[in-house]
């Protein structure tokens, strides 16, 4: 997606995503050259968000709370960011309002206007001055649907930005029932995100120039539940709402809800299925419940109706989700490839392109559905010098700690005196062993003293041996 922001914030941004992830240490030359800019440039940037020490060393151990401050902090010196909001939130004002609001000359308001109508034109959005300046748009919708991924994809869910209304709003939605059908047991942070599509709908339903039409408003109105307190506080952060607009966005929220729920038949989900686990070589029907299929089928649909409302990559949506994603490529690539596969064959199926909303459907699959459904399956040799005597204890630990691996294994269990024997009969995908054999690199020595260095050693030695010939068809 083409986020309209500076190349400065775009610039810190990506230093700052690039130290979190990092797990080396950094020179400033290196630095500068990893990201394409000067060494000068870079320090500027380093010294203002504080990552870079007296003595020149580049902070690289940021947790997660201090990465997410500092997005924000950055998010804060954009002027396209400020104008963008300030003209949805506040719409139908003349130039000199905004320009003094925002501290800067009406010459640089209207420069920062045009900036900003060059990058929305490409989603139907144009700024014009009708009584009063308004964000108009060709597709309402799919412009709604932008300026919700504009906010994801630019402020994290702790940020002002996303929170201001997220009281009222949060409660609105549950008196009416209305959350997305495949998220039960929603984090906080999904809550937000949820509050903050259905804010965008009443800001806009709440400006003339840009509301839509309800048809049998009076019928569906009598089914909205909106109290006045709820009402009132909308009002002291959004003045132009009244009571018949924000009943008109929950016509229209849910309206969009009951869309997006049932346009992938339970049919066309079967067999989509069928395809992908003969192709990927994969058995997981008889674990996937009823309740399981439907959900997918739900979320599948949610795919098919965002390609045809904003078919546009929306890759970086959210530094959570980018993160979720991100995990699951560090521990087990081939289980991202899998799911590739899968959204693949799902849209030649549908005939659209999901890969626009990889990370996103990725997310909601595995954690209301699961990631079973991806984890390849490996014929794994274990080679144990007591063999019989602890062969349960052996295979369930290995069952045990290979999950946490994103692996599914059919393991083998041998003495190490029968290792050649059992090359010669099988082919393996992994072989370990509980000691050393010969010092033999193919192998990965897997001792049960500690369990969290178990781990460890096998993701260190899966990297080590990701060229290994032995081991090409799970990684490559």
């Amino acid at each position: 997606m083409n986020i309209p922001l500076e190349f400065h914030i775009k610039r810190k941004l990506k230093m700052l995503n690039t130290l979190y992830y990092s797990q080396d240490p950094f020179t400033l030359s290196d630095l500068a050259k990893k990201l394409d800019t000067s060494e000068s440039t870079l320090k500027n940037d380093l010294q203002k968000c504080n990552l870079i020490g007296e003595d020149g060393c580049i902070v690289t151990n940021i947790d997660k709370d201090t990465r997410m401050s500092l997005h924000n902090t950055i998010m804060t010196d954009s002027l396209f960011g400020k104008v963008f909001r300030l003209l949805l939130m506040n719409n139908g004002k003349q130039a000199h309002y905004y320009s003094s609001q925002l501290s800067m000359s009406r010459a640089n308001f209207y420069k920062q206007v045009i900036l900003l109508n060059n990058a929305l034109c490409r989603y139907g959005g144009k700024i014009a001055v009708n009584d009063g300046y308004h964000i108009f748009a060709t597709h309402e919708m799919r412009f709604r649907i932008f300026v919700f991924f504009y906010l994801v994809a630019t402020h994290t869910e702790s940020s002002d930005e996303l929170i201001s209304l997220y009281s009222p709003i949060s409660r609105i939605l549950n008196k009416n029932q209305l959350h997305f059908a495949h998220v039960e047991d929603t984090e906080l942070w999904e809550d937000t995100y949820q509050c903050a599509l259905f804010s965008i709908f009443v800001i806009r339903q709440s400006d003339p120039v840009t509301k839509c039409e309800v048809l049998d408003y009076e019928a569906q109105s009598k089914k909205v539940k909106l109290t006045k307190g709820d009402l009132s506080l909308l009002q002291s952060e959004l003045p132009n709402v009244t009571k018949q607009t924000v009943i008109e966005a929950l016509i229209q929220y849910r309206d969009m809800i009951e869309s997006s729920k049932s346009l992938v038949s339970k049919k066309k989900m079967k067999e989509i299925l069928d395809q992908y686990e003969t192709q990927c070589s994969l058995c997981f029907k008889e674990s996937l419940s009823a309740q399981q299929l439907d959900t997918l089928r739900q979320i599948m649909s949610i795919g098919v109706y965002l390609y045809e409302l904003f078919p546009f990559n929306i890759s970086g949506l959210s530094l959570t989700i980018s993160d979720f994603f991100r995990e699951f490529t560090m521990i087990n690539d081939e289980l991202i490839q899998n799911f590739d596969h899968f959204l693949s064959i799902a849209s030649k199926n549908l005939n659209v392109d999901l890969s626009l909303y990889r990370n996103l459907l990725f997310y909601w699959v595995v954690i209301n559905v699961g990631d079973f459904l991806f984890i390849p399956k490996k014929k794994i040799l274990f080679l144990s010098r007591y063999y019989n005597q602890h062969l349960q204890f052996t295979n369930d630990k290995l069952v045990e700690l290979l999950r946490i691996m994103k692996i599914d294994p059919e393991i083998v269990i041998a003495h190490e005196n029968d290792y050649k024997h059992e090359l010669r009969k099988n082919k393996y995908d992994l072989i370990m062993s509980d000691t050393m054999i010969d010092n033999d690199p193919k192998i990965i020595h897997f001792p049960f003293s500690n369990g969290v260095l178990v781990v460890a050693s096998l993701f260190n030695q899966l990297s080590e041996i990701k060229n290994n010939e032995l081991c090409k068809e799970i990684f490559d």
